[in-house]
């Protein structure tokens, strides 16, 4: 059981001769019988068995909706700050009841994105989720975009909280951070272990 499984972000060939991360990883794990990832980063690849048939996930969006639901008051709405992020922020959304907002985002480089502007609805306090926070420039930009409409209060919750080159200290300046501890650290505050164990009670 992998609570983070790494370069299933690398998931097709970006140029010639580059490599197929994700498809290589799952190939060195064939000695095992079963290959269980907590959210592997799915886009272009649906499901992990199209990678290897002994591989499967599992998803900490009910995990994140209940501590959502006990810790926030009812007056919020729910962003995903790209295409990539809806499998969580509209699933979430729609399990609490939620409206939900997906942003437009282009990647122009590691660091570097364009996202179309939405309109939101003003003065409210939102909840940004994605799967990955790793440079956090989608979910600054996010952020920027909410808070220069007016946003109340901005939170962000991340499932894997990478956090490259300290960005939470960027992040810090708009948002609270919350993570699962998928990966461990101070903003782990969701734990995932329950979701782990029904599954595994499954097998």
């Amino acid at each position: 059981v992998a609570t983070y499984l790494p370069y299933m972000r690398q998931d097709t060939h970006f140029m010639n001769y580059d490599s197929f991360s994700a498809k290589h990883m799952l190939e060195i794990f064939t000695g095992f019988d079963k290959i269980i990832a907590v959210d592997p980063h799915l886009h272009r690849i649906k499901k992990m068995h199209y990678l290897s048939h002994k591989a499967e996930s599992i998803t900490a969006d009910v995990v994140v909706a209940e501590y959502i639901k006990k810790n926030f008051k009812k007056d919020f709405e729910i962003i995903g700050p790209d295409e990539e992020s809806r499998q969580w922020s509209a699933r979430i959304a729609h399990m609490l009841k939620k409206k939900v907002f997906i942003l437009h985002k282009e990647r122009t480089g590691d660091k570097k994105i364009k996202q179309k502007v939405v309109k939101l609805d003003s003065g409210k306090e939102y909840i940004i989720i994605d799967d990955i926070i790793s440079t956090g420039r989608t979910l600054i930009g996010a952020l920027k975009m909410a808070k220069s409409q007016g946003a109340k209060k901005l939170t962000c919750i991340g499932i894997h909280g990478l956090f490259v080159d300290n960005c939470d200290k960027e992040i810090k300046k708009y948002a609270d951070i919350i993570t699962t501890n998928t990966i461990p650290g101070k903003y782990s505050k969701i734990d995932i272990s329950d979701a782990i164990i029904e599954k595994l009670k499954k097998k």
